[in-house]
């Protein structure tokens, strides 16, 4: 399975795991300039921007090994645009990285924080 395929398959099985436990999906793989957050949903009056990583093997590690510093900065950039394009600046903020691996979900809440 290609790179592209491999990710919207794990975007698909986080946002079906997301929408089972209430959330609402509000955008997939929304961009600003040239970064991206792969899922952000809302259940009440909480917004979280989730990053998705899917290993098939271990043999790369677990895929939130993936999600350093530099990822967690675009991450939160692209949500700060999209909170104030949105109006969403009196909602709670969240940031989740959900990691498929070998067809389990780990999914971690709060992963991360604004600096």
């Amino acid at each position: 399975m290609n790179r592209k395929f491999k990710g919207i398959d794990g975007e698909n099985q986080v946002s079906r795991y997301l929408v089972q436990r209430g959330w609402d999906i509000l955008e997939r793989n929304y961009r600003y300039k040239t970064k991206e957050i792969d899922i952000i949903a809302r259940k009440e009056d909480t917004i979280v921007f989730v990053e998705v990583k899917k290993r098939n093997t271990g043999s790369f590690g677990k895929g939130m090994e993936a999600v350093g510093f530099s990822k967690q900065n675009n991450i939160i950039r692209v949500a700060m645009a999209y909170i104030q394009k949105k109006h969403l600046s009196d909602h709670v903020i969240r940031f989740d990285v959900a990691s498929i691996d070998e067809g389990r979900i780990h999914y971690i809440e709060d992963a991360f924080h604004v600096r």
